[in-house]
């Protein structure tokens, strides 16, 4: 036999999990993200885009100081798609001046979660006062034979370039 890798070097770049997962009240929550409101719509289809998962759980979390914030969840339907989130984002009046250095958005994590699949995690989702920004999830099916896994794969969001 040999002695198990060491896989410590390949977690290092890895956004950190959520450490604290608290529901927020809307007050405090537009205190942290902002009083206007924007929207995600989440779709959930296979990996080769064939059919609509359905069952598959879905959690949208802020991050503010230091602490992760969740601001939503659902499960989706037999289409894959979860009711549209309302979401706390900064008020698009009044307009800030360019390179004023304030972000026009709020940014979420959506992790998605269903049996036979890996899970999914979408990191710096931007959401914009008043617009509903669509987030589309191709779930990968876990190979034959292996259990459920904790694996999450992770797509990064680039900040949107203003």
């Amino acid at each position: 036999t040999y002695p198990d890798p060491d896989l410590s070097e390949l977690t290092s770049d890895l956004p950190p999990e959520p450490v604290e997962n608290t529901i927020l009240t809307p007050e405090e929550a537009a205190e942290f993200f902002g009083k206007g409101t924007g929207y995600i719509a989440v779709n959930i289809r296979t990996g080769d885009d064939s059919s609509p998962v359905e069952g598959a759980s879905v959690k949208i979390t802020g991050n503010h100081s230091g602490k992760s914030f969740i601001l939503g969840s659902a499960v989706t339907d037999s289409s894959g798609k979860t009711p549209t989130f309302e979401l706390p984002a900064p008020e698009t009046e009044p307009l800030r001046p360019p390179g004023s250095g304030d972000r026009v958005y709020s940014m979420y994590d959506i992790s998605v979660t269903a049996k036979g699949f890996f899970n999914v995690r979408s990191v710096d989702v931007p959401v914009f006062d008043g617009i509903t920004s669509v987030q589309n999830f191709s779930m990968i099916p876990l190979p034959l034979r292996m259990s459920e896994s904790s694996e999450t794969i992770i797509n990064y969001n680039s900040e949107p370039v203003m």
